[in-house]
């Protein structure tokens, strides 16, 4: 299984149920694409079911691509 498939196996039942969900990306030195779609994802699902997606500890090399694609503005950012 892939870090994605993981990623969404382990966040999208958490937020599916309610939860407030904290992702620490620390030591993610690299997202592309779709870990990019999983955040967005997460946030929208959440968004839907009243509750957040926060991600912390975010490393530069990732709040530069977040930055890039405008997704500061969006995302819950810490």
């Amino acid at each position: 299984m892939d870090v994605i498939e993981k990623a969404k196996e382990i966040i999208f039942p958490l937020v599916e149920a309610g939860k407030e969900v904290h992702i620490n990306l620390k030591d993610v030195s690299y997202m592309d694409s779709s870990g990019i779609s999983v955040l967005i994802e997460s946030h929208q699902k959440a968004t839907e079911k009243g509750t957040k997606v926060i991600i912390k500890e975010i490393s530069k090399s990732v709040l530069k691509v977040i930055m890039m694609a405008k997704l500061e503005q969006i995302l819950n950012l810490e």
